[in-house]
């Protein structure tokens, strides 16, 4: 269409002899100004993808206001037009008859006048055919332009929709490290809480002692994409592993005008590979266990007899030294068998003896067993009786569990208080929980990573495997143990599931 009005635009010019009508030089005016607003339009729909590309922002309507000012001229035009046809039709009229009025008078300078008129009226009509389907264009243009922009808007909030919903972290930026859009995995990733806009990649290093700025810079250099490149980070007293990706952003035309940075949180599978590695480690120690067992139990069986033999054949004896070393004897030769004991039952996977108790009343029993000893330290053990509530377990592997837990909340407690004991099954959940929570000074951060470690201990008297086997044991039911910790006390927490694993 642009072809036709530049054609009309060449043959109204061409018209010398008419050059002088107000209507033909306004119609070569339109003609050329809708020819050259149309390859304006080309253009511009040439560069709308390069400019999304390029800035992700809302794209102004700049050409609306334009556009509806062309269709006011263009209407204005056509009634203007209309009126100058039914003028040149009136004045038409009119010399017609005057001619016949007037025969018999010369008036042969008025010859060529119907001629002129007739080819005004043929312009005319062109011209405003030339405004009708101008408009008629115009009008599709500025339906297709609105569409594009509708499109456009559209495909933006698709866009920020998918970006928003992505499980990875995603930050781009210029080439002088402004960031231009971060979604919100990122600001979880890394726990920021500074505004999307204005923010610069050097901030985000200084709020979170990352180097995404340096790393950025990086890939702008070797104009090449960079891929998992580990960082860490603290968080909240919570040390967090990423891995990133950085390629070039690339505009229309393939220049590069920034970058992207893909976040992946990998704590998750660094704890879980680390536990396997431990996990590895333990399997060695089965066969060890046994063995050792077998190896010293025998001789330390035939030293504890002969310890108790000697004791009695030396009961008269009135030394106090040699009393206290057979005291001494007596007292350390079962601990070492306990040491060993406990060695082989972390190290062994013994089958559960699974059936289907009350858990109700496992915690009940094991409350009752602790309470004497929490009364003398005027501590109460706190215990509010749920229905019962059916579980397949193995009833002396968890009591010794919530023991254990019982007992170590005792310990940590120097003050009278309480120690309060939960036992809830969320809706919908399918794992048991049973909480102990203690009122003691809470476990210290450099203690905490290894508080399930076989023989690490913080106790004078302790062996350390407590924890280590009631977390085994926990996992066996296809469970685990947990704790929260904090200045107010510590909270213990055993799930277990509805159904277990078969594990046994």
């Amino acid at each position: 269409m642009c072809k036709y009005l530049r054609a009309a635009c060449k043959f109204l010019q061409t018209t010398n002899s008419y050059n002088d009508l107000p209507a033909l030089r306004f119609g070569q005016f339109l003609c050329c100004a809708g020819s050259s607003y149309l390859t304006f339009l080309k253009e511009q729909d040439r560069t709308v993808a390069s400019v999304f590309l390029a800035s992700k922002k809302q794209i102004p309507p700049v050409l609306l206001p334009l556009t509806m000012g062309l269709l006011v001229l263009l209407i204005g035009a056509t009634f203007g037009t209309m009126w100058m046809v039914y003028e040149v039709r009136k004045e038409q009229d009119a010399i017609g008859e005057l001619l016949r009025v007037h025969t018999s008078e010369k008036i042969d300078s008025l010859a060529p006048f119907p001629e002129e008129l007739r080819w005004q009226l043929i312009l005319t009509i062109v011209l405003l055919f030339v405004l009708i389907s101008a408009f008629v264009i115009l009008s599709l243009v500025l339906r297709g332009y609105l569409n594009s922009q509708k499109s456009l808007q559209n495909v933006q909030r698709e866009a920020g929709d998918i970006l928003e919903s992505m499980g990875e972290g995603v930050i781009t930026g210029d080439r002088e490290g402004q960031i231009s859009l971060i979604n919100r995995e990122a600001l979880r990733i890394l726990g920021s809480s500074f505004p999307r806009n204005d923010a610069t990649l050097e901030e985000l290093d200084t709020r979170t002692g990352l180097e995404l700025g340096s790393l950025s810079a990086r890939i702008l250099e070797q104009r090449s994409p960079i891929r998992h490149e580990p960082f860490e980070f603290h968080r909240s007293d919570n040390q967090v592993n990423l891995l990133v990706d950085g390629h070039v952003l690339r505009d229309g035309a393939g220049e590069i005008h920034g970058t992207v940075l893909h976040l992946r949180d990998v704590t998750e599978g660094e704890l879980i590979r680390k536990r396997m590695q431990r996990m590895e480690g333990y399997m060695g120690l089965g066969p060890v266990a046994a063995g050792l067992q077998h190896e010293i139990k025998n001789p330390l069986s035939a030293l504890s007899l002969h310890v108790q033999l000697l004791t009695e054949n030396l009961r008269d004896e009135t030394d106090p030294n040699i009393r206290e070393n057979l005291e001494v004897l007596g007292v350390e030769l079962p601990r070492i068998s306990g040491v060993l004991e406990a060695f082989r039952s972390y190290a062994t996977a013994d089958a559960l003896n699974l059936r289907e108790h009350n858990v109700t009343e496992l915690v009940t029993h094991a409350v009752k067993l602790v309470a004497p000893q929490a009364a003398k330290k005027s501590i109460r053990v706190i215990f509010e009786r749920s229905d019962p509530m059916m579980l397949n377990v193995d009833g002396d592997r968890i009591q010794q569990v919530l023991l254990n837990l019982l007992l170590n909340a005792l310990d940590a407690m120097t003050d009278p208080g309480e120690i309060k004991v939960r036992l809830s099954s969320p809706t919908g959940d399918c794992m048991t929980k049973i909480a102990v929570a203690d009122q003691g000074s809470g476990v210290a951060s450099t203690v905490a990573p290894n508080i399930f470690d076989p023989y690490f201990t913080t106790k004078t008297a302790g062996t350390g495997m407590g924890l280590a086997v009631c977390r085994k044991i926990a996992r066996l039911h296809g469970g685990d143990l947990e704790f929260e910790t904090g200045d107010a006390g510590t909270e213990f927490t055993l799930t277990l599931p509805v159904q277990p694993d078969g594990n046994n």
